[in-house]
């Protein structure tokens, strides 16, 4: 990706779906690893429609910021592998901002473990971190 974000290569510039051309500055593994060097997310692919962990790096030259590379890895989610003997517990993987991102139950992804505040949800749209997703938190019985 340019220093701006604009995607110039990637491994399916054949298809229809294609990144390149795309511009991915909104997102926080581009951000941080243009700011800090690298960065480190997992979101649901813009184009893709697929959860995935996103890691991306600055590629510099003489000190001088080229662009940054990003590597994305398919989520393979907890539900897909039996768990063994489970006793009727459910696992889930959370980000930071307490959303599911993988769980045992498909019914619980992009759930919240506690309402959002709105600070948590303006960077989330921002970032497109998880599409169109309601975000609405879990109830927990006593």
């Amino acid at each position: 990706m340019t220093p701006a974000g604009t995607t110039f290569a990637s491994s399916n510039w054949q298809s229809e779906a294609s990144f390149v051309g795309n511009n991915f500055a909104f997102r926080h593994y581009f951000q941080n690893a243009m700011k800090h060097g690298s960065g480190l997310n997992v979101a649901l692919g813009t184009i893709s429609h697929e959860m995935g962990v996103y890691a991306s790096h600055n590629v510099q030259r003489a000190g001088r910021t080229l662009g940054v590379a990003v590597i994305k890895y398919p989520l393979v989610f907890v539900g897909a592998h039996p768990t063994g003997d489970s006793k009727g517990r459910i696992f889930a993987l959370t980000d930071a901002n307490g959303v599911i991102f993988d769980a045992s139950d498909k019914s619980l992804l992009l759930r919240t473990l506690a309402p959002l505040g709105e600070r948590a949800q303006d960077s989330i749209r921002r970032n497109k971190q998880y599409g169109k997703a309601a975000h609405e938190p879990l109830t927990f019985l006593d």
